[in-house]
């Protein structure tokens, strides 16, 4: 089985004619259509996950997500952490169904007596399954139970037993079992606010549903609106945002148009991701079959956000790094190969320099000379996009070959400024060191330092890296830095600054969907990681080869893990 890359000319007009294993034994697939399926999250308790593939008890739902669109990924408690998260970070929406009890000391009551069976190994689970889709920002519909878990998880309570606990002025009954105690159908009204979500899918209004409920939403969480209720007072719908939860059962009659619907919604909401992907950078770019690996697997991928990054200004060990005539010389290559691929990365000056007037002018210097100068480029592909008129040389002051500068070391704050202001075209991403590991007083002082730098309005974005001091190396190190700091930093920023922060450090094609799910981080940067040895069949990264160009297997695998990945905030970065 082959891979082939054909070139013409300084350009590649590539194509994949077979599949063939990689080097981490993952069988690359042939992109047969562009269309795609969203892959939703659907929670299993241990026992229902236990049965599989034999019985699924949850076989409703998955018919019903297939019909309108998606693919099933089940995650449940029988998974270990490790693999929760990594399936998390991959799935494009949650499907929290239905189910037993929710236990009452979860929202701070006692167990009432006709409180049913309950299993907290399960609310735990859904609870760390509802955090990680919240963080991410992705759609989340919630049925039965799921309503339930949902409200109380956003700080709501229950009614432990409807028949025992509500006195509504009309009896209504929300759940019907026969002589052997089996739920059967039950319908009963409820009243579908407008101006909602629900009423957007559904029909305003009053409509008939389906009921096999014991206990109910209480008190609705902060920030849900309430989208329906029952005659008897019952909350039976709660939205926020991409987030839609319902007390009926779309899922047992999802042939009928107004459950349908529902699901419709939902695949629709998860195919455009909860907001953009989350974005790749291929960093250390300094070689022609480099560009080409990226730009290549980037096609082949259908990435949408994706940057590739020139180090340039370099004061500490890298092997990567390049003078100016060679990034004139990349620029021009990436440029051009990319306008004959059709695709559009983001090009990145990562340096190290602390003085703002040389960044400037190495900055307008390289743009001048790749653009017009020497016979270079005249810019196809800027121009296609309105951002540089045919020989507008007075253009590149405010308006470089580069999209992104990413600032490292020192450089103070009054400096980056004035980076901005020469280039107020361009996002500034300052990195940040984080170390391999971190005590809870590091933690919060690494966020508070974060928050501080994201606030500023000439800093765009922020990227964790890792640094190896012993070895006088700032970036590059191929070092993992603490994802669980990580994960604080980046929490932080997005709530208090609302701004993007990319991951480096170690990321490689064997952890890149991991280090997402970890982290919640809006674009993985990796170097060495892209640079191995594949003889033998395993993964070993090449600790010392400059000389080694990026592999564009390596890069194609990490672009697949995450251009499905939501990402609130990513969009910032590469608008």
């Amino acid at each position: 089985m082959k891979k082939t890359i054909f070139l013409c000319g300084a350009a590649a007009a590539w194509f994949f004619t077979w599949a063939r294993p990689c080097a981490f034994g993952v069988e690359m697939p042939v992109r047969i259509d562009s269309a795609k399926r969203p892959v939703i999250g659907l929670l299993y308790s241990a026992a229902q996950a236990a049965e599989l593939p034999g019985k699924d008890a949850l076989s409703n739902y998955s018919k019903a997500v297939s019909a309108a669109g998606g693919d099933i990924l089940a995650l449940s408690p029988l998974l270990s952490p490790e693999e929760t998260a990594k399936r998390l970070a991959s799935v494009n929406a949650l499907l929290v169904p239905g189910g037993i009890d929710v236990s009452p000391e979860l929202y701070g009551e006692k167990p009432h007596e006709k409180l049913e069976a309950v299993d907290p190994q399960f609310d735990a689970y859904e609870y760390s399954a509802l955090k990680t889709s919240v963080e991410r920002g992705i759609p989340v519909l919630a049925i039965c139970r799921g309503m339930q878990i949902l409200n109380v998880f956003s700080g709501g309570s229950l009614y432990q037993d409807i028949p025992a606990q509500v006195r509504g002025a009309v009896p209504v009954g929300h759940r019907k079992r026969d002589e052997n105690n089996v739920s059967q159908p039950c319908h009963h009204d409820v009243s579908v606010a407008t101006g909602t979500l629900l009423g957007d899918i559904m029909g305003a209004g009053r409509t008939a549903v389906n009921s096999y409920h014991h206990q109910a939403v209480k008190r609705a969480a902060p920030g849900f609106a309430i989208s329906a209720v029952a005659d008897d007072g019952v909350i039976e719908g709660i939205e926020k945002g991409n987030i839609l939860a319902v007390q009926f059962h779309p899922e047992k009659e999802s042939g009928v148009a107004q459950y349908a619907a529902i699901f419709k919604w939902f695949i629709s909401a998860a195919l455009s991701r909860g907001g953009t992907c989350a974005g790749v950078k291929v960093c250390g770019i300094n070689d022609k079959p480099s560009v080409l690996a990226a730009l290549s697997a980037a096609k082949e991928s259908g990435i949408a956000n994706f940057a590739l990054g020139l180090l340039l200004g370099t004061t500490h060990s890298s092997r990567e790094k390049i003078s100016e005539p060679e990034a004139i010389e990349l620029v021009r290559y990436i440029r051009s190969t990319a306008y004959s691929l059709n695709v559009h990365p983001r090009i990145v000056c990562v340096t190290h320099l602390t003085d703002s007037r040389k960044l400037i002018e190495m900055v307008r210097t390289i743009s001048k000379k790749a653009l017009y100068g020497g016979g270079g480029l005249v810019a196809e592909a800027k121009s296609a996009e309105g951002r540089f008129a045919c020989g507008d040389a007075a253009a590149i002051a405010k308006d470089p070959v580069f999209d992104i500068i990413q600032i490292h070391d020192d450089m103070p704050l009054a400096e980056i400024e004035r980076v901005k202001q020469a280039f107020p075209g361009v996002k500034i991403m300052k990195a940040m060191h984080v170390p391999v590991s971190s005590t809870g007083a590091e933690k919060e002082a690494l966020a508070a330092q974060a928050v501080n730098l994201a606030r500023q309005t000439y800093i765009d974005a922020l990227l964790l890296d890792s640094a190896n001091l012993s070895k006088n190396q700032i970036g590059g190190t191929g070092i993992v830095n603490d994802w669980a700091a990580a994960r604080e930093i980046i929490a932080a920023v997005h709530r208090e600054a609302g701004k993007p922060v990319a991951l480096a450090g170690g990321i490689n094609p064997d952890n890149a969907a991991s280090a997402i799910g970890a982290t919640g981080a809006d674009m993985l940067d990796a170097n060495t990681g892209y640079r191995f040895d594949r003889s033998g069949g395993s993964w070993k990264p090449l600790a010392s080869d400059k000389s080694a160009p990026k592999d564009v297997f390596a890069i194609l695998s990490v672009m697949k893990q995450v251009q499905d990945i939501p990402s609130r905030f990513s969009g910032l970065l590469f608008e």
